[in-house]
């Protein structure tokens, strides 16, 4: 094994004065204490003479430093090299202090805000110069980037309407008043369709437009009694939030449209259809079943491969123009080739797709529920066919692969 050694230095700023900050040696290879393991960090401490050493023995080799103190960041140097056969010089780790714009956020009443992200609205090197907003609506940003030109302030948040300040502000600037709306809400309520039960356990997402592109992740994450919610984080003017169940047997909902300039008088509803099993069956066209067909059915067809989503996974999300299809339930057919799937019983046309060792197809499932089950999908082995199909029954069309699927906070309260 090679020879490792206690390194040991210094932290200062440019003119020699003590830093007490944390230095951190990255990427080392090897574990070098029982609780760590290989490419893991080691770090040190200095204290207020700046004085630090590391409390385990560093192997020889050139090592990724870095330096860790609020409002300062590491100038020299980015590297420590330890030689083989003796033990390395003190270190001397200079750190430079950062700029900084200071002030406060308030709400138009007077109010402070707390928890407001403000943000430099230019982008500005590799580094973030953001800061949220303390209980007193206080908040300071560092410069992390060298470039010391004025920039533009933009504030977002959940309790307010996200809001740029364009007026240039010079970094070293104290005592910026920063004037926010804060957000509206709006009450809904949430109930089962075929029987008019509240749905008590559910989460919403929020967005801007009627694509369904979420501006914000899951809210509301808690049992609603009734069914009734205040959503809020709404900003004036339309909005749109999904609801999405924790029960996996209920759908989730399409996006619906909330206008905060509207009077609500009465808690809007937001109806759910709940699943019913689908009984299909895979074959090819001499009657063989196929089993392990991977089978997925969503509530309209797919403008292209990827055009779908899936409201219980924030891995699958689309961004462009929709709307988009929505993922209802996914099977695997068994050894006899039939396969279970879930969709609302009022369904006048779905869309299933079956891949697996044959051609990847779709299908086009018409008045399903009307249909004697199990609905028989046939597959093939050979070339398929790019001719359209008529949407009667069962209607398979062109190629298209599958994608991923995955979980979310709603997969652990289902």
């Amino acid at each position: 094994m090679m020879r490792g050694y206690r390194v040991h230095g210094r932290c200062q700023d440019a003119s020699g004065a003590p830093v007490e900050a944390i230095v951190r040696i990255r990427s080392l290879p090897m574990p070098i204490e029982p609780d760590m393991g290989a490419g893991d960090t080691a770090s040190a401490r200095s204290g207020a003479n700046g004085v630090f050493e590391f409390t385990t023995a560093i192997p020889p080799g050139v090592w990724p430093l870095a330096a860790e103190l609020r409002g300062w960041m590491l100038e020299e140097p980015d590297t420590l090299q330890v030689p083989e056969f003796e033990a390395p010089p003190p270190l001397v780790v200079t750190m430079r202090a950062l700029p900084f714009i200071e002030g406060w956020v308030f709400d138009d009443a007077g109010a402070p805000v707390v928890r407001a992200k403000v943000e430099v609205r230019q982008r500005r090197g590799n580094y973030i110069e953001s800061s949220y907003s303390k209980e007193d609506g206080s908040f300071m940003i560092y410069q992390r980037n060298r470039d010391g030109a004025p920039v533009n302030l933009f504030v977002v948040g959940d309790e307010i309407q996200e809001r740029e300040f364009p007026g240039l502000i010079e970094w070293g600037t104290r005592g910026v008043k920063l004037v926010v709306e804060r957000s509206r809400s709006f009450p809904i309520r949430v109930i089962e369709r075929e029987s008019g039960a509240a749905v008590e356990d559910f989460a919403i997402r929020r967005s801007e437009n009627a694509n369904g592109q979420p501006s914000s992740g899951y809210q509301l994450q808690a049992p609603h009694l009734g069914g009734l919610a205040e959503v809020g984080g709404l900003r004036n003017g339309l909005n749109y939030v999904i609801v999405i169940p924790t029960d996996p047997a209920l759908v989730p909902s399409v996006w619906i449209k909330l206008d905060t300039n509207a009077a609500a008088e009465e808690p809007l509803t937001i109806a759910l259809d709940r699943l019913h099993a689908l009984e299909v069956v895979v074959r090819l066209r001499d009657g063989t079943p196929v089993a392990g067909s991977n089978l997925r059915v969503f509530d309209r067809p797919l403008a292209h491969d990827s055009a779908w989503v899936d409201a219980r996974s924030t891995s699958r999300e689309v961004f462009g123009t929709g709307p988009y299809s929505q993922l209802l339930a996914a099977a695997v057919s068994d050894a006899s080739g039939h396969g279970r799937l879930f969709a609302p019983e009022g369904s006048e046309e779905l869309f299933v797709d079956a891949h697996g060792e044959h051609l990847p197809t779709k299908f086009s499932l018409v008045r399903p529920f009307e249909q004697a089950p199990p609905i028989e999908l046939l597959v093939s082995l050979g070339a398929a066919s790019a001719k359209p199909c008529p949407r009667t029954g069962v209607s398979p069309s062109r190629l298209w692969s599958p994608a991923p699927t995955g979980s979310t906070w709603l997969a652990s309260h289902a």
